[in-house]
């Protein structure tokens, strides 16, 4: 089973402390541990801070970029045609 896996059925139905899922944590990433991939990991800020999580994760927007790109076009799109209705613009088919 996945590690990631079987961190959610350890998890499923229960209740979990800071200290226990960050041993839990390292336990089951044992190897990723033993190769120094937490060492600068700043347990304290993750688990103390307020607000949202101290690390930004990178992420691929390319998709999201056209499907907003295309919202901005429809939105521009129904206010030319509100303004035409309305008899304030010209024509939307430019």
């Amino acid at each position: 089973m996945a590690s990631s896996a079987r961190l959610a059925v350890l998890y499923t139905w229960g209740t979990h402390f800071r200290q226990e899922w960050k041993a839990l944590f390292l336990r089951v990433f044992a190897k990723q541990r033993d190769e120094g991939a937490f060492r600068d990991v700043d347990w304290d800020a993750w688990f103390h801070s307020p607000g949202m999580p101290p690390v930004e994760s990178p992420l691929d927007t390319s998709l999201a970029d056209h499907a907003i790109a295309l919202a901005g076009r429809y939105a521009a799109q129904r206010r030319c045609e509100r303004a035409e209705d309305e008899g304030r613009g010209g024509s939307c088919w430019t």
